[in-house]
Parts: structure tokens; C-alpha cells; sequence
């Protein structure tokens, strides 16, 4: 389910660079990984970090792949909580919840809008830039995810858990030498610095201002992944539960009398399913 998830955001997100590059005769391909993951393995080579060896761009976009889908394993538990949590408060009818649309559930991008964007083309660094500004305000669903992922940062320990885990894991897929890496990794750099500014492409990375560990660089870049496929898990989350409602998978008048172990069974199922499949090599 979580494979079927990533590639089904993949999919709009390609859908809507063509789109916007259709509509604003913008020719040619569009990259379907961040350009963060680009700007990383520069920042890492400039620290001499690196195993020069092996294809290391190659690596972060597989690896980038992971991290959006341990985010939407994140994201999923805490979106199927947040969704019964409000069936059970407000009330929500059994009515109500039939009429609610589940594609909105499972649309990750906004769809474009020619009257609210807006094309800039500029130099920067001797390079020709192209920024599309959507002023597309956030939907009522985007709005509630981005509360639900606040508030889960804050409540559970897994999401600085997982940014250790991945940082050890970092280091054995790139083959970075542990010793190297207690030192090299808390080195200071400037990613706006002369030399780094002009190869890097991301917003994110240039509104990085001052002096970092390259430790620190890392695990800002590992939150900004994990958060995008949080996102994602928590809105397809408060979408499993309205359809699991829907077509009576849960019995809308029994669901104020299950146990505090069954709704933990049933918002931890993605969880379960998703380790399950991990041991056994199977598709997730």
C-alpha cells in the first residue's frame, strides 16, 4: 500500500509539471526527484565525506524513496486517529460522512490554476531561472493535515527516533566510514558560501542561512522528507477511515463501543502490514 501510495504522488506530481510547463511553453523534462536531493550529495562532496567510488546521486534518489515512505507510514497511523477522533467528537453522521468525496483524500498537489500562478524567468549564479508561484491558498483537508503532523511531532518520539535510524542508514548505504563520519559530520559549512552557492538549486537549501554541522544539514534535509510524506499518509489516512465507513469495513454505530486495543489495532493495520511485507522482501 505504502508503494502504491508513493507512486500514485509521483504520478500527480509529474502530471502537474507538465501542466504548468504545457501552459507557460515551458519545453523539456521535468526532474520527478527535488533538487535537494541534488543539492545534498554537493554539500556532502564539498566535506570530502563521501565515498567518491560509488554513484552517490544515484543513491539519494532511491534513498529519498524511503524517506518519503517511512514519512507516510508516520503519517498514516496519525491520520486514521485524528479522522476517528473527530467521527466520535463532533459528531460526525453516518450521513454526513456518506456524502464526503474521497478524491480529495488522495489528491497531493493543488490543481493548477492559471489565474493564481504566475511565471518568472531571472539569472542567478550565471544560470537561467524558471519559478512558478502558486498563490493557491491551502484547502480545508491541507490545512487539518498540516495541524495533525504539527501535533504529532510534538506528542511522539518515533519521528526524532527515525532520523537516527536513518542517519545510521545513511551511513552504511553510502559507505561512509563511522570514524570519518563522527568527525567529518560535525564540521561547520556555509552552505552560501562562494563556491557551494551556485551549485545549489533548491529553495530550501538557499534559504539556509549561516554556519551548520554538516550533521545538522542532513538531518534538516531527512525532516523536510519525512514531513512531505507525513503529509501525504496523514491525508490518505483520514480518507482510509471515511471510505472504511462508507462501505461498512467499520460499523459506523459499533464504533463508539470498541476497545481502546481494537481502534489501536485498527489505526496501527498500514503499520503492521507494511513490517510484515519489509521481513519477508515482499512489495509495500
Amino acid at each position: 500500500m505504502i508503494d502504491e501510495i508513493f507512486d500514485e504522488y509521483e504520478k500527480q506530481q509529474k502530471e502537474n509539471f507538465l501542466m504548468i510547463g504545457k501552459h507557460f511553453g515551458i519545453e523539456g523534462e521535468f526532474l520527478s526527484r527535488p533538487n535537494a536531493n541534488h543539492d545534498l550529495i554537493i554539500i556532502l562532496k564539498s566535506t570530502n565525506l563521501l565515498n567518491e567510488e560509488i554513484d552517490s546521486f544515484e543513491l539519494i534518489d532511491n534513498f529519498y524513496e524511503k524517506i518519503v515512505k517511512e514519512g507516510i507510514l508516520f503519517g498514516l497511523g496519525f491520520g486514521k486517529a485524528h479522522m476517528i477522533k473527530k467521527v466520535l467528537e463532533l459528531p460526525l453522521s453516518k450521513n454526513e460522512i456518506s456524502k464526503i468525496n474521497l478524491e480529495d483524500y488522495n489528491e497531493f498537489f493543488p490543481k493548477f490554476d492559471e489565474s493564481k500562478s504566475v511565471l518568472n524567468e531571472y539569472c542567478e549564479d550565471g544560470m537561467k531561472r524558471v519559478l512558478v508561484t502558486m498563490n493557491a491558498e491551502l484547502s480545508d483537508i491541507e490545512k487539518e493535515a498540516e495541524e495533525v503532523l504539527f501535533i504529532s511531532k510534538i506528542i511522539d518520539k518515533n519521528h526524532n527516533e527515525l532520523k537516527k535510524i536513518l542517519y545510521e542508514e545513511f551511513l552504511d548505504i553510502f559507505e561512509i566510514d563511522r570514524k570519518k563520519a563522527k568527525y567529518g559530520f560535525q564540521k561547520k559549512i556555509r552552505i552560501n558560501s562562494e563556491i557551494l552557492r551556485p551549485q545549489i538549486r533548491s529553495r530550501f537549501f538557499k534559504e539556509m542561512e549561516g554556519t551548520f554541522k554538516v550533521k545538522e544539514i542532513l538531518e534538516e534535509y531527512f525532516e523536510l522528507m519525512i514531513d512531505t510524506g507525513a503529509e501525504i499518509g496523514i491525508k490518505v489516512g483520514f480518507g482510509i477511515v471515511i471510505e472504511d465507513i462508507q462501505k461498512d469495513q467499520i460499523n459506523y454505530n459499533k464504533l463508539k463501543n470498541l476497545s481502546e486495543t481494537e481502534i489501536m489495532m485498527y489505526i496501527q493495520k498500514e503499520h503492521s502490514d507494511y513490517i510484515f511485507k519489509k521481513h519477508n522482501n515482499c512489495p509495500v
